[in-house]
């Protein structure tokens, strides 16, 4: 999957969204009209939406108004699955159909474990990038000191498996690329640590992911390709930081519902790709 941008454009800006858990309340509105003003203010060149787009029964309804207020700002986007959206009974079959009205969607449900391990290969007039994507799916139990233990989910085999090949096609460190995921890898709990170099913006609440590592880390070290990793689910932590020269970062939280903090302020996180050069920051909404 391609997304080429014409020549004179010499930076790839990208914005994330995440946790927009859009529920079907007054609060929905708020929140797309909110992505409308990131269109016609940031101007960004796509936007990726990092998981937990929904959360209801009706979580069908609410991508197809996702669908098409994404439409409606004539920008691509493309997005990941979170641990809330295919609650309730709902497919992700089913909300893959659904997002897929969006004219301006960038998605491949894929054949990897889960739905939606994919690449966007991305191209213009700066350095070429690779995007991948990747389904954390929800929870499971885990042997642990020979007791099970219930956990959120993470990478699987066959997806660590996918990257590794998808990365050595595109001739390993020669072609940089991000990563985009909902469940943090048990190394974010690293930030703030003498560990880490630079650890910017804030951790308010304990880093929910899965109890073991199940070696993705690993895999983007020895591929030398992915300098970066973007993820949601917490949404009271905003922070990155770098270590062994990959940067970590957290979004900020898109969406109005709250299960903390209410007076914690919203917004989304920028993405510039230049030569060789990557530079993030956060946004709040009351900014724009």
């Amino acid at each position: 999957m391609k997304l080429t941008l014409p020549k004179n454009h010499k930076t790839l800006r990208i914005v994330q969204l995440t946790d927009l858990h859009l529920m079907g309340t007054d609060k929905d509105a708020i929140t797309l009209n909110n992505i409308r003003r990131i269109a016609q203010t940031i101007k960004p060149d796509l936007f990726v939406l990092t998981g937990d787009q929904a959360m209801t029964k009706d979580s069908m309804d609410r991508y197809r108004e996702i669908a098409l207020a994404m439409t409606a700002t004539n920008i691509p986007w493309t997005f990941c699955f979170g641990n809330h959206d295919a609650e309730h009974g709902v497919r992700h079959e089913d909300l893959i159909v659904a997002a897929s009205e969006s004219s301006t969607l960038l998605f491949d449900r894929g054949d990897a474990e889960g739905f939606g391990n994919f690449a966007i290969d991305v191209e213009g007039g700066f350095e070429p990038l690779t995007l991948y994507l990747f389904d954390t799916h929800n929870d499971r139990m885990y042997a642990i000191d020979g007791k099970p233990t219930w956990g959120y989910d993470s990478f699987l085999a066959g997806q660590l498996a996918w990257y590794e090949g998808e990365v050595r096609a595109r001739g390993g460190d020669a072609r940089k690329s991000l990563a985009f995921y909902h469940i943090p890898i048990p190394q974010y709990r690293r930030f703030g640590t003498a560990a880490v170099d630079n650890p910017t913006g804030s951790q308010n609440e304990p880093i929910s992911c899965a109890p073991v590592d199940t070696g993705f880390l690993d895999a983007v070290t020895k591929g030398e390709s992915t300098i970066a990793m973007f993820v949601g689910h917490d949404h009271y932590n905003d922070y990155t930081f770098e270590q062994g020269g990959v940067l970590f970062a957290f979004g900020r939280v898109s969406g109005q519902y709250d299960y903390g903090d209410p007076t914690f302020e919203k917004g989304f996180r920028i993405i510039d790709w230049t030569k060789d050069s990557l530079f993030t920051r956060v946004v709040l909404y009351k900014d724009l």
